[in-house]
């Protein structure tokens, strides 16, 4: 099924360069932020994913709710025909590509999927692995930023790390915030994943996974946490993304990998994007400076 969409490409890729004198420039479209994809199945071959669009109440996800096998062949009518991407790894822009959108949908997986072509011009980076594998499971590349303007990131969030101190900080505020017994506590490994830090911003993005001795016991972040993300509480303690901003915690959430950052919307700002990785649920969360949240999801089953 998936191989069949990825055909096609050649025959998309025709059309859309057929139709391109005909389409408006991209500073002149919708403003849409979207993913480079490389599909487990088919790790060597990229589609463009369509995710978000800024809106006068601000970043919304395209609608991803198509709870009828007709709705979801349908579902294309939701999405822009023709798109002009910019590309972007780490806030900086890396090439230009163009997508079409597949007019037939025939899985869950595949909402908001376009066709690029076997030739993308836009190089992979590093090799295949497991990070953003999501629910398949399966090695596939590092996914990148596309959006229909020019963007950088003024915010210059870049990877770094965490000292002792600040390791030991954060480790008493997990255990003043979330109390358990000590039983509970001495259960638990506390794992440091990504982070990443703002300069300008005075802030840290700290993923933390609190790993267990038994597979059985239960996590010690309950599961009515309110969390950034909203509607996603823990239903483990694996990759919570934390926000430490002027030295006070706040949490993001969980499941969450950090993708990259850029102000999209020309306000000075960035806005940054994680991947969703749930148990049969993946997609994309973009998390603006205000706390503003929007969220592009897909189930498999």
């Amino acid at each position: 099924m998936l191989g069949r969409f990825l055909l096609e490409s050649f025959v998309a890729v025709a059309l859309f360069s057929a139709q391109r004198t005909e389409t408006p420039s991209p500073h002149s479209r919708e403003l849409i932020i979207g993913v480079l994809e490389s599909p487990a199945a088919t790790p060597d071959i990229y589609v463009a994913r369509v995710a978000f669009k800024l809106t006068e109440k601000g970043w919304e996800s395209f609608p991803t709710d198509f709870d009828t096998p007709e709705a979801l062949r349908n579902s294309f009518h939701a999405y822009p025909q023709l798109v002009h991407w910019m590309a972007l790894y780490r806030g900086s822009e890396i090439g230009e590509l163009s997508g079409i959108r597949n007019d037939s949908v025939a899985a869950y997986s595949h909402v908001g999927m376009q066709k690029i072509g076997l030739e993308c011009p836009i190089s992979r980076i590093g090799t295949t692995s497991l990070e953003f594998a999501g629910w398949p499971c399966e090695p596939t590349y590092r996914p990148l930023l596309l959006c229909t303007r020019k963007a950088a990131d003024p915010d210059h969030w870049i990877e770094s790390t965490l000292t002792k101190k600040e390791i030991a900080r954060f480790e008493k505020h997990l255990r003043t915030a979330f109390p358990s017994t000590p039983q509970r506590w001495a259960q638990k490994s506390i794992e440091i994943g990504q982070v990443f830090e703002s300069k300008k911003r005075n802030s840290k993005l700290i993923q933390v996974s609190l790993l267990d001795d038994s597979s059985d016991a239960a996590p010690i972040l309950p599961a009515t946490l309110e969390t950034t993300v909203g509607d996603e509480p823990p239903a483990s303690d694996d990759k919570v993304f934390f926000l430490q901003r002027h030295g006070e915690y706040s949490i993001v959430g969980p499941k969450l990998t950090y993708l990259d950052a850029a102000d999209f919307n020309g306000d000075g700002k960035s806005e940054i994007v994680f991947m969703l990785q749930a148990y049969n649920r993946d997609g994309y969360v973009l998390l603006d400076d205000q706390g503003g949240v929007a969220k592009f999801t897909w189930n498999y089953h």
